[in-house]
């Protein structure tokens, strides 16, 4: 590989790890905590369409 090649490679990799890092610290020094909670309901669905209603 040229040296025009690695100085492309090192740059674009060291960019994209170095903006890893900036958004894991971010999301880690944030001191947000929120409780997710996950509502398991076999009828629903956000598509209207694909929704299952029990039969009457």
């Amino acid at each position: 590989m040229t040296i025009g090649g690695w100085i492309t490679f090192i740059l674009s990799t060291g960019s994209v790890c170095a903006l890893f890092v900036w958004c894991m610290y971010k999301v880690v020094s944030s001191g947000r905590a929120e409780k997710i909670s996950f509502d398991v309901d076999a009828g629903h669905s956000d598509n209207p369409k694909k929704r299952s209603f029990p039969e009457e």
